[in-house]
């Protein structure tokens, strides 16, 4: 039984570090030398702040749901179901909403990394190819050595 439990704590600790190692990277920007491009750091900050927005929301929606449940039994009057109803959907369109201007940040922000990924490739394989056409030893002739 103990070996059991061992077990399970080391394979809910292996879950966490995952899990914590995973949510660190994804607050590590894909290309650290965007964090250069002003409105690259400004559609990132508004990315976040929608998503926070969004969560928020998202909690309201569920806050209002479970109270529907747990007084469904009470909430027999038409008015205060359509009272619960309207807010739900109203909340709702709010994420639709949020999620319409993440969506919009989150291209511009691809369109972004898009053309920097494209900006040094090209400029990577230029200077491959300059390097492949210079000799590798500069001091080296063309005459034959002399023995």
């Amino acid at each position: 039984m103990i070996e059991k439990k061992r077990i399970y704590t080391l394979v809910t600790l292996c879950i966490a570090t995952a899990v914590a190692i995973t949510i660190a990277r994804a607050d590590q920007p894909e290309f650290p030398e965007l964090m250069s491009n002003a409105r690259y750091v400004e559609l990132r900050s508004k990315n976040d702040s929608l998503m926070m927005c969004e969560d928020s929301v998202q909690r309201l929606v569920n806050e209002v749901r479970d109270e529907f449940s747990r007084n469904r039994d009470s909430v027999t009057n038409p008015v205060d179901i359509d009272r619960f109803t309207s807010h739900i959907l109203t909340l709702e369109e709010a994420i639709f909403e949020i999620r319409q201007q993440r969506g919009d940040i989150i291209t511009e922000i691809n369109d972004i990394e898009q053309e920097y990924i494209v900006r040094h490739m090209y400029s990577d394989a230029h200077a491959e190819e300059r390097a492949n056409s210079v000799p590798a030893d500069s001091t080296a002739t063309s005459e034959p050595a002399r023995e």
